[in-house]
This record gives C-alpha cells, structure tokens and sequence, in this order.
C-alpha cells in the first residue's frame, strides 16, 4: 500500500488540485472566510496596484493638460456652466482638448452657516496659491478683496477704446458682470452690482481680454 504524500512533498499540480478539492467541499459561507483569511494580502496588494494604476493614468492624463483660463464665479444661480465653456471654446478658438476652462461656481457667501465658512477658506487658498484669473462676485465681496492693487486696471487690460464704448457697465477695476452674457444669455449671476474683476497676477492676460471681450460683444 502507497503511503500518504506530506503535503511538503506534493507536486505544485497536486498542491492545486487538493486546494480546490478542499475548497469545493465548503459551503459558500466557508469559502469567504476561507479565501479572506489565506489571500487577504493578494487582495490587499491587488487592490492597491489598481489604485496605483488609477492614480498613474489620472497623474499623467493631468500633466498633459493646460489651463488656459481659470473664472471663480461667486453665489452662481446656473446648474451648469457647460454651455458658456462650450461657446468660451470656440470664442477663443481652443480645439485641443487639452486645453482647458476651468469655470468655478462652487463658491457661495452668505451669514453663518458652514457653506459660508468653507467658500471664504476656498476663496483664501485661490487667493494664495494665485490659481484664479477671474473673479466674479457681489459688490461687497469685491471690496473685500479690492486691496493692494489686486485687481488690474480695466483700461490697461481692454484699452481706452473698450472703455469708451462701455462706460456704463465699466469701473476703474471692474465690470458689471449683471449687464453682461453672464446675466442676459447663460443666466450664471442673477444679483444685482455683480462685478467682473481680472487679477493682476494673472499669467492668461489675453484669454483673460479675450473672455470679457465675449461677455461683451
């Protein structure tokens, strides 16, 4: 009569087959536990290697685009800004779509409330980090932040001319946002004295002209 294999010496075959000999006599229930209890780290380290995978597509997706212009608009009234970045696009005649708008209408000031305090933080980190372009807010807000030269001149952005041909709706560092397509067309501030302002740091100036000259047609 044969003696009985020790496991130590089976074959990787015959290791296989009495793994799965042993599996199929469990119920459902067992075999969960069974198999989380053996492969857990196969799971772990897979999970983790298609995180990975995840992150590294995303990381590179993300390198490979550019932000050509980058609009804060503060206590938006629209659901979707999809159909101004669609016709921003063909306005400044970007077809890569790599190149991107970036049109923020997450932030939303108020009295007291947490929505309030995270927008301010918001609005604090946009300010540090100088990712904005334009901001688009209430008169109030503006004087907030209309400080220290942060805003440029609307005429050594537009011109003289621009100026000229819009004197109503144009201040020294701003323009009504109200009587402009923002309002009238894509219905995006529905408040009163809201203001267009371009920030001085901005490195996008002519898409930054480009956009008001749009608003503005």
């Amino acid at each position: 009569m044969m003696q009985k294999k020790h496991e130590s010496d089976l074959t990787r075959k015959e290791k296989w087959q009495l793994e799965r000999e042993k599996v199929a006599s469990m119920s459902w229930k067992k075999r969960i536990e069974y198999f989380f209890t053996y492969y857990k780290w196969v799971l772990v380290v897979a999970v983790a290697v298609i995180a990975l995978g995840v992150f590294g597509v995303n990381w590179y997706k993300n390198l490979q685009k550019e932000e050509l212009l980058n609009v804060v608009i503060v206590n938006s009234s629209a659901p979707s800004t999809e159909n101004l970045n669609q016709d921003l696009r063909k306005a400044l005649k970007i077809k890569d779509k790599n190149q991107i708008i970036t049109i923020d209408t997450s932030v939303y000031t108020g009295e007291g409330n947490q929505t309030t305090y995270n927008s301010t933080m918001k609005l604090s980190v946009v300010m540090g980090a100088r990712t904005a372009d334009i901001f688009v807010c209430d008169k109030e807000t503006f004087a907030t932040y209309d400080q220290d030269g942060v805003f440029l001149s609307v005429e050594e952005l537009m011109g003289s001319e621009f100026c000229e041909e819009h004197a109503e709706e144009v201040g020294e560092n701003y323009m009504l946002a109200n009587q402009s397509k923002l309002a009238e067309e894509y219905g995006i501030v529905g408040y009163e004295d809201a203001y267009i302002g371009v920030f001085s740091y901005t490195e996008h100036r002519e898409h930054a002209k480009a956009f008001v000259e749009f608003l503005f047609e």
